[in-house]
């Protein structure tokens, strides 16, 4: 009997233990699927970030699951626009894995974000470095030299990225942006008309083709451009105030002054677009409506 009773006393400590233990497992299982969830997955950012902290936290000597648990909190970092913290958290997951492409471009693509662009191109070169027939470090080196104005170099590297991968839309919008940076206006169309072969829903493509239109002074075709583009991104405030001068070029100046008043509902400090609207109002008669609106641009700083 005592035999049986020393039994039955082991076997419920041992449930005692193992309930005791279940909610401390559960709170881990939902640590680790709060910090795998992904962007529109229905999980919080604060949720996100609080599961990988507690993964981080409880890591101990398991490298990888804190590499994966920081990678994962600095998107969401990212994702909540705070750049510095999801800095340092590509930065921690770097010191496990000093080569990680992810890791890398990670590290990249935040300092693009915080107007770092050396840094960023430090980043991406360690990245190509690492992953050499990788089209996406090229685009995206190519993408920090553009805005550093080193086009010369942008251009290379995104040939380089279109080399490997033809159908990256992203490296053929940015080489676009290169070449029209470059006054290469043909290549940029080129390459803008290749992404929206590739793409046919970027807003972007769409736009600045029809600004090389618009400089052309291919005014028709322009407008199918900014349509396409206002229709992917209704609050393309620029498309509005180009397709109103494109509208002006084929003197229709009651569509032209809509698009800007589009175009400064969007932007209330859009001063070229109080400018235009204003030379317009006054073509069409409106002399008082034009004289506050050039007035409102001279405020905003437009050129006269």
């Amino acid at each position: 009997m005592n035999g049986m009773m020393r039994t039955a006393s082991a076997a419920i400590g041992a449930a005692l233990c193992l309930l005791a233990a279940a909610p401390a497992l559960a709170d881990a299982q939902q640590d680790v699927a709060w910090c795998n969830a992904a962007a529109g997955q229905g999980v919080s950012l604060a949720h996100r970030i609080a599961g990988c902290t507690a993964r981080i936290e409880a890591g101990g000597k398991d490298e990888i699951s804190v590499f994966m648990a920081s990678i994962n909190r600095g998107n969401a970092y990212s994702e909540q626009g705070d750049y510095p913290q999801a800095l340092a958290d590509f930065q921690h997951a770097l010191r496990i894995l000093p080569d990680n492409p992810t890791g890398l471009l990670n590290s990249g693509n935040t300092y693009m974000r915080m107007g770092r662009y050396d840094q960023a191109v430090r980043f991406y070169t360690r990245l190509i470095g690492v992953a050499p027939k990788d089209a996406s470090a090229f685009a995206s080196r190519c993408h920090a030299y553009n805005r550093m104005g080193r086009n010369a170099e942008a251009l290379k590297d995104c040939d380089r990225a279109v080399a490997l991968d033809p159908k990256d839309a992203a490296a053929l919008l940015t080489r676009g942006e290169v070449h029209y940076d470059l006054d290469q206006l043909l290549a940029a169309y080129d390459d803008y008309s290749r992404v929206i072969a590739l793409d046919p829903k970027n807003a972007a493509a769409f736009e600045n083709r029809g600004n090389i239109n618009f400089m052309a002074e291919r005014f028709a075709h322009a407008i199918e451009d900014y349509d396409r583009a206002i229709a992917l991104d209704p609050n393309a405030a620029a498309a509005y105030y180009y397709r109103g001068s494109s509208y002006e070029g084929r003197g229709l100046p009651a569509k032209a002054i809509a698009d800007y008043d589009r175009a400064i509902r969007l932007k209330p400090d859009y001063a070229d677009a109080f400018a235009a609207r204003g030379k317009a109002k006054l073509k069409a008669g409106d002399t008082a409506g034009g004289n506050a609106d050039l007035a409102r641009a001279k405020e905003l700083g437009a050129k006269p």
